[in-house]
């Protein structure tokens, strides 16, 4: 089982709350529209609140995105829809509205349970 891992920062200038607004009503419905696969993932974001009671500082980033496929399957076509010019657009031009693209960070990781 194939995921992803995205890091996204909200711009300079937006607030905690108009970033999750904007990627909850805007960007992942958008996303969802651009990229079948995404459909068909489990596809979540985990917005960052604290960092235990304060004890840690804050992360450069605002959300962990957790995308994870069926199969391999998906994956390649999740990727293939990130190499279409118009999608890449999209992406940039909405990501634009509300994130600091330049500390954006996506990794593929392979997950493992505990028993």
């Amino acid at each position: 089982m194939k995921k992803m891992i995205v890091l996204l920062t909200r711009k300079p200038g937006t607030s905690l709350e108009q970033f999750k607004r904007h990627y909850e009503t805007v960007h992942a419905p958008g996303a969802i529209e651009h990229i079948p696969a995404l459909a068909r993932a489990d596809y979540r974001r985990n917005f960052i609140e604290s960092s235990q009671a304060g004890a840690l500082p804050r992360p450069d980033f605002d959300v962990i995105t957790e995308i994870t496929f069926a199969d391999d399957t998906d994956y390649e076509a999740f990727r293939r829809s990130l190499e279409d010019p118009a999608v890449q657009a999209w992406i940039a031009q909405d990501e634009a509205r509300f994130s600091d693209r330049g500390l954006t960070r996506s990794y593929t990781v392979t997950e493992h349970k505990s028993a």
